[in-house]
Order: structure tokens, then C-alpha cells, then sequence
């Protein structure tokens, strides 16, 4: 028998806190032990509020930095990592702004290298599954699925 639960959703706001909270109580009825991870939460300097909520109403004994593993800035900046991988893979000429550049710094990184196009992966087109792709040229933006990426891009190149 299995001893982990995993709560999920495919979109924000659907009620997942709930679901956990009462999840929580149950369990808490039923078995000695009980944590809470959560594999990305937002980032900022104020704490996730299910984390806190979960480990202060049931006492649990877990620092709130194991109670997650990524930020969406993390994990936007290793998609935006695994996207150049991809896109290189696709024979499409990619590189990626490095350091702790702004958007700012970054968007004037990507004019002066010659780039085409700049690719924005951000916290919340993480969250929404798209990735921002600006021609540099015309200065038009538009957002694509970040499982259309790949193809989109090397549609305009290939």
C-alpha cells in the first residue's frame, strides 16, 4: 500500500488549498505522520501561505525551506534553460542571457547579439504555460505555448 499523496491541478486557482486542507484533516485522523511539499511556489520575499498554514495548523515538524523545491523564477529560469537545449537540438541557433540580468538587460543583451527573436520565459507565462516571443526587428510580441515552442521557432528559421 502506497504512503505518499500527491495533490494536483493543471491550472492555478482551482481549489487545490482546499482540497489539501481537508485532505490534511483526514489524514491527520487516520495516520501518526503528515507533511507537505509543494514543488513550486511563488516567489518574494513573503512566505507561501498553504505552506505556512499547513505546517502551523498541524504542527509539522519541517523547516518551510524543505517544504518546497523551486520559485517560478527557478523553475522559469531551468525551463528557460531546457528550451535553449531544445531549440539547439532543432538545429535552431539559441543562446541565453546569463547572470542576474533584468528583462531590461537581457532584452538589450539579446539586440546587440544579432538575435532575430528574444524568447521571455517569466514567472507568469511559466505559470500559464506559454513562453513570450518578441521579433526584435518589428518589435511585435506574441505568446506561445511553450509545447509549440520549438516548432514555432524553427518554423521561422528552418
Amino acid at each position: 500500500m502506497s504512503d505518499a499523496l500527491y495533490v494536483t491541478s493543471t491550472q492555478a486557482r482551482s481549489g487545490k488549498a482546499v482540497v489539501a486542507l481537508g485532505l490534511m484533516e483526514l489524514l491527520t485522523r487516520q495516520v501518526d505522520r503528515v507533511a507537505v511539499f509543494r514543488p513550486v511556489i511563488a516567489p518574494g520575499a513573503a512566505r507561501d501561505p498553504l505552506i505556512e498554514l499547513l505546517r502551523e495548523r498541524y504542527l509539522l515538524d519541517i523547516d518551510y525551506d524543505d517544504a518546497y523545491a523551486f520559485t517560478y523564477s527557478d523553475a522559469a529560469r531551468v525551463e528557460s534553460i531546457a528550451t535553449m537545449g531544445k531549440l539547439r537540438r532543432a538545429g535552431v541557433h539559441a543562446d541565453l542571457a546569463y547572470g542576474t540580468l533584468g528583462l531590461k538587460g537581457a532584452m538589450k543583451a539579446a539586440d546587440r547579439s544579432g538575435a532575430a527573436y528574444a524568447v521571455v520565459i517569466g514567472d507568469r507565462d511559466l505559470q500559464a504555460g506559454v513562453a513570450q516571443v518578441k521579433d526584435l526587428v518589428s518589435g511585435e510580441q506574441s505568446a506561445v505555448a511553450l509545447t509549440d515552442l520549438v516548432a514555432t521557432l524553427k518554423e521561422k528559421f528552418l
